[in-house]
């Protein structure tokens, strides 16, 4: 899923994965060069929108990529680590199904990197 946005279909799925499947684990993962992260930054600069449906996609992804534009570093490396824990953040934020399982200590929700050139997935949230 392009962005690893936490939208109601999303959260519906992972939510049913947890209370009918008893999942233990939920692991958000981004990816370097992540092309969601880049298009948002290139309709940021640009001014102007993605076309179609990626537009949504972009503009969900603004306000979580917007902030660290200026951030030292590679900007879209910044937008794929801020969007995994913005998506970590949100899957607790959002349901109190997963809210209630990670307090029980039933339920870990984590965000990790997965590295395209070693095929590595590391923790960052």
């Amino acid at each position: 899923m392009a962005g690893n946005i936490v939208d109601d279909l999303l959260l519906g799925s992972v939510e049913f994965a947890v209370e009918e499947f008893g999942s233990l684990l939920i692991v958000v993962l981004g990816h370097e060069r992540c092309g969601a992260i880049t298009a948002t930054i290139d309709a940021i600069h640009s001014g102007g929108a993605a076309p179609g449906h990626i537009g949504t996609i972009v503009d969900a992804l603004r306000p979580v990529v917007e902030p660290v534009l200026d951030q030292p570093g590679d900007p879209v490396e910044n937008g794929v680590r801020a969007n995994i824990a913005a998506q970590v953040a949100a899957l607790s934020a959002r349901s109190t199904i997963i809210a209630e399982k990670v307090h029980q200590g039933a339920l870990r929700v984590v965000g990790a990197r997965y590295d395209l050139d070693n095929g590595r997935a590391s923790l960052v949230a």
